[in-house]
């Protein structure tokens, strides 16, 4: 199954002779973490393409995107070969620096066009495997977050999914969480202003009294 893998020590780590990784992963990636990543792109993304194939309309739209949009290369310059983007990809995510590596599944992540399946079963896949691998962060919401509590995610996930049919809610809770999910400069101050302003959204919907704040009574 996706995204599942055996937690049995193997001989070497039983007697001693080859150390288990205990270190969560916050501020690199080892070659376990990138392979995982790579793997699991294959195993969702990209399932059932053939080295010699010529990618179909909603993965070539896709690799397209990448191409043009995170790679910033000329459109002239795409080859619609799957062989020739499994061997693109794969190098960059064994070589790139590690915060590329995030940035590109990130970027697919958000690019994909099947929400459904995504949020059902790539994005739970996504965190099994970044759970076994000891990684730091987990997809909350389509972000790449760093990890808080498990109890934590799980409670923004269930944020998320109610206020789905509320998109201007929604959409200030994507906010704050985007501001908190910034690796290199996180803005709480700005996170937590997004999550008031969602809640006071919600509240005026609720009571249908366009100016009121948490601060009134």
């Amino acid at each position: 199954m996706v995204g599942t893998m055996t937690k049995k020590r193997l001989f070497s780590q039983r007697m001693g002779l080859k150390p288990v990784k205990v270190e969560i992963q916050v501020d690199g990636m080892d070659r376990d973490l990138r392979v995982a990543i790579w793997n699991i792109m294959n195993e969702t993304f990209w399932a059932g393409l053939q080295t010699d194939q010529f990618l179909p309309e909603r993965d070539g739209e896709v690799l397209k995107t990448i191409h043009t949009k995170y790679f910033k290369k000329p459109i002239d310059s795409l080859l619609y070969s799957w062989l020739w983007w499994q061997n693109e990809l794969r190098d960059y995510i064994l070589k790139a620096g590690w915060l590329k590596v995030y940035d590109i599944f990130e970027f697919i992540v958000d690019v994909w066009p099947d929400k459904q399946i995504l949020e059902n079963h790539f994005l739970p896949a996504f965190n099994n495997m970044l759970e076994e691998e000891l990684s730091g962060y987990r997809f909350v919401g389509g972000f790449l977050t760093p990890i808080i509590s498990e109890e934590e995610i799980a409670e923004i996930e269930e944020a998320l999914l109610e206020t789905n049919r509320i998109r201007p809610v929604r959409l200030q809770l994507e906010e704050a969480l985007k501001k908190l999910s910034d690796r290199e400069s996180p803005d709480y101050r700005g996170s937590i202003k997004e999550s008031i302003s969602a809640v006071e959204t919600l509240a005026r919907m609720i009571t249908g009294k366009r100016k009121i704040t948490l601060g009134r009574h």
